[in-house]
């Protein structure tokens, strides 16, 4: 859809569907984006030895992301065929030998500027540094690198900022400005109702069938108008990582590593129902937390010879080994159903000032349980949230800033012992228990304000598995 064609079926308004290439009705262009040029990416890069054991390291560089592909609208280009046999199957309604009857097949393509009037459309941002530029990501970074007893220890910082990421949803050009809410329940009438008429309005163009709200829109004739691979988002990442590692040496290895973040962005990475904003014309208050912050994180994984194995030929071969996880929990999105007739994204609430989190810690929280019935404890306050008034938009941040989720905890653990008969056979009996300590690993609440269950949570991770394995190698 070129927003800037006249539609000859929307009384001239602006808005229709163009073709590519040349002939009659087309619009004589090859593509309905511009090639970049400009993704230049420079990179710097150093190192300095302070001492024999210590190493400063830092870097910088621009980067840019691939276009994963435009999926233009195909209308005009595509045919339905459809033959029906006219006595309930008792006769063929063709046969294959013979082709298809006449008058059933039409060839596209079907050249019409007016074809998805009154359905959704889509579009691009076909100017330079619209639709087709490459999201760019600036990147820096600076470590301290020292050699302690044979140990590793690295302290890195790092930062990230990306722009104009790829993002169809961002942008929404067929919603009604914000200051239409003034209009309250006339909105939702038919443009022929006596009230909306008394109030001034008048169909867009002749023919048209619609609320008072679909007639406002900026094109219309047309439901929802998706902009393709609009270079619209923009996020901001930055870290500390502490690491230690130590490689293999006297039957142990190690590896330690912490990382302190915080991500925020205005868009989706994780495809949830995040959908469009709220307010297509305050897309800042879009930004916020990011869906993937995970502000702390602590990762361990170890292999050790047990002391015994290495001294015992009889009773030696033993190994332990594991990977331990530890990370804060997610940010939580409250929601609350939409029915602001803007053709906005989405709804937020708003908070009342009450508190949010309940008392209740991790180890005494007891979640839903719908086999016993068991309510379980509350996570999050329901009071703390209300809808906003009719036809007004909330106040609450897309991710609430300083509640989350209970987080992670989990290690698994391995214990090997391996026997060597000569110098080509050997057996190897192991036991892995994955969550070792059966740690009850709480999922998110319900953050849906329609839900009954809203604040309490209904799910958890797995629970302990221990897995023995034997093998013979020979």
């Amino acid at each position: 859809m070129d927003p800037d064609a006249i539609n000859p079926q929307a009384a001239g308004l602006r808005g229709a569907v163009v073709y590519a290439g040349a002939g009659p009705g087309r619009s004589g262009v090859r593509n309905f984006i511009h090639t970049y040029y400009g993704a230049h990416a420079p990179r710097l890069g150093l190192a300095y030895q302070l001492s024999p054991k210590t190493v400063v390291r830092a870097g910088a560089g621009l980067f840019y992301s691939p276009l994963i592909g435009v999926d233009n609208n195909k209308q005009g280009f595509n045919a339905s065929i459809d033959a029906s046999t006219l006595d309930g199957g008792l006769t063929p309604a063709f046969l294959i030998d013979s082709g298809w009857p006449a008058g059933v097949v039409k060839y596209p393509p079907f050249i019409d500027p007016a074809i998805a009037n009154g359905q959704n459309a889509t579009t691009t941002e076909f100017r330079p540094g619209g639709s087709g530029r490459l999201s760019r990501t600036s990147q820096w970074q600076f470590s301290l690198q020292r050699m302690a007893g044979g140990v590793l220890l690295d302290a890195t910082y790092v930062g990230t900022m990306a722009h104009g990421i790829t993002n169809n949803s961002l942008v929404n050009v067929n919603q009604i400005e914000t200051g239409r809410l003034a209009l309250g329940s006339l909105l939702t009438r038919n443009i022929t109702d006596p009230a909306v008429v008394a109030g001034g309005f008048r169909p867009p163009y002749a023919g048209f069938r619609g609320t008072l709200a679909q007639s406002l829109r900026a094109f219309p004739q047309y439901l929802t108008v998706t902009t393709l691979d609009a270079p619209s988002g923009n996020s901001t990442y930055n870290a500390l990582f502490l690491k230690s590692e130590k490689r293999f040496s006297r039957g142990m290895q190690f590896l330690v590593s912490y990382a302190l973040s915080k991500s925020i962005s205005d868009i989706s990475f994780t495809n949830i129902d995040l959908a469009r904003p709220q307010d297509q014309f305050n897309r800042r208050a879009e930004k916020g937390l990011s869906d993937v912050d995970i502000p702390q994180r602590l990762t361990a994984s170890f292999s050790y010879d047990l002391p015994l194995a290495r001294r015992n030929r009889i009773l030696g071969g033993w190994s332990v080994a594991g990977i331990l996880s530890y990370e804060a929990g997610s940010p939580l999105r409250i929601t609350t159903p939409n029915n602001l007739p803007l053709f906005n994204g989405h709804l937020r609430p708003n908070h009342t000032g009450a508190g949010i989190r309940t008392p209740v810690l991790r180890g005494a929280f007891q979640p839903q349980n719908t086999l016993t019935g068991q309510a379980g404890d509350l996570f999050l306050n329901r009071d703390a949230f209300a809808a906003p008034a009719p036809f007004t938009l909330g106040t609450l941040g897309t991710f609430l800033p300083d509640i989350r989720g209970f987080g992670i905890r989990n290690e698994n653990l391995s214990l090997v012992r391996v026997v060597s008969f000569g110098e080509h056979r050997r057996a190897e009996l192991r036991a892995d228990l994955f969550n070792a300590f059966n740690r009850r690993n709480l999922a998110d609440p319900v953050t849906d304000l329609s839900n009954p269950g809203f604040g309490r949570i209904n799910g958890q991770g797995s629970a302990r598995v221990v897995q023995l394995g034997f093998r013979a190698d020979f």
